[in-house]
């Protein structure tokens, strides 16, 4: 492996710092008359744009021609960023997309991208939002899109006793859905044992079935 690191920055706190690493990885393999390879490039950039505010890009290439097996191919990019306004919030948002050739197989494009943001509005009170989207080009269920949101409340300033309210849905486009609403409640009764009491209720949907999802768990954990 070859690793090559270049860093550039600025002193001054509300100047921009830039930090790129550039690795490559490959291996040559024989067996017999036989032959194979693989090879990969990576080149990350990661940037503080501001005190609280960064951005991630990664740029790849690979390609792939084992000794059994089809030749692929993969080129990607990622690119991400990070805002914390104030110890109590941050927001990150990601993307990545990739496109993909493997021998025998048509091409395609992939894409994934994901928004998180977390609240503490108060010391015993957190609130959390998803948002997913994925589109694989060979997966038939075509774009898929994730939420899942969650509140969670730590009455005492302990934590021997918390409560967590989580809703989640996802949903394709060949007409797959699923609905979750799940409350859980955390008691820890001493300081070796915990019981978890949760409860799913949602409906699971597609062209063919529709049926109603209701699960009760009961977890006690007792640590030595």
């Amino acid at each position: 492996m070859i690793h090559y690191t270049y860093s550039a920055s600025l002193s001054a706190d509300h100047l921009p710092t830039l930090d790129q690493t550039l690795v490559y990885s490959g291996n040559y393999d024989e067996e017999g008359n036989l032959s194979g390879y693989a090879n990969s490039i990576l080149l990350r950039t990661n940037a503080d744009v501001y005190r609280d505010w960064g951005l991630n890009l990664d740029l790849g290439y690979a390609a792939r021609n084992p000794i059994r097996g089809a030749d692929t191919t993969s080129t990607s990019l990622r690119l991400s960023t990070n805002i914390a306004p104030n110890p109590r919030t941050n927001v990150t948002v990601d993307y990545l997309g990739s496109w993909e050739t493997q021998t025998g197989r048509p091409s395609g494009f992939d894409h994934n991208a994901r928004f998180q943001a977390f609240w503490l509005p108060i010391t015993t009170l957190s609130l959390y939002a998803s948002v997913a989207l994925r589109d694989d080009a060979r997966d038939e269920r075509g774009l898929r899109v994730a939420q899942d949101y969650a509140i969670n409340w730590a009455p005492f300033p302990d934590g021997l006793l918390t409560f967590n309210l989580a809703y989640s849905q996802t949903i394709d486009t060949q007409g797959n859905e699923l609905r979750a609403l799940t409350p859980t409640i955390e008691w820890q009764i001493t300081r070796t044992s915990l019981l978890t009491l949760s409860f799913d209720y949602g409906t699971i949907e597609s062209d063919a079935i529709k049926s109603d999802l209701n699960v009760l768990r009961i977890n006690f954990r007792s640590f030595f």
